[in-house]
């Protein structure tokens, strides 16, 4: 079968930016899907469908794109933020305590100020 160009999951990619915006999970997640469908090694793809798979209440199945992500590019910390918020949810607070601590130690040029502050707090509370 052909693949789609790479162009192609980039595009789904930005529309689905605007869905995640406008916490419209369902749509959000949809187009992340189409998203890695054309472009399986797009790991912001994988991180930011995650977001909407939380979003959705569906802890397991984001935190397993955060993971991917995570694999396809070690250097993202916001995977590694969004799977603390998921073992968190679901009651893992050693390993989300593992992954805040490593969040806020990251130097990521994606790692937000806000974030960081919030990941030492939770590292420190579910120590």
């Amino acid at each position: 079968a052909p693949t789609a160009a790479p162009s192609a999951g980039a595009d789904h990619y930005r529309a689905a930016i605007a869905y995640l915006k406008a916490r419209d999970w369902v749509r959000a997640d949809a187009e992340l899907s189409d998203a890695i469908l054309a472009d399986p090694k797009l790991a912001v793809a994988y991180s930011a469908r995650g977001s909407a798979r939380f979003g959705l209440g569906r802890y397991r199945d984001a935190a397993e794109d955060y993971r991917a992500a995570m694999e396809l590019d070690p250097k993202l910390a916001t995977p590694m933020y969004g799977l603390a918020e998921c073992y968190r949810a679901l009651g893992d607070g050693r390993n989300a305590a593992e992954m805040y601590g490593r969040y806020a130690a990251s130097s990521a040029p994606d790692v937000r100020a806000d974030l960081r502050a919030t990941a030492e707090k939770r590292a420190r509370e579910l120590k």
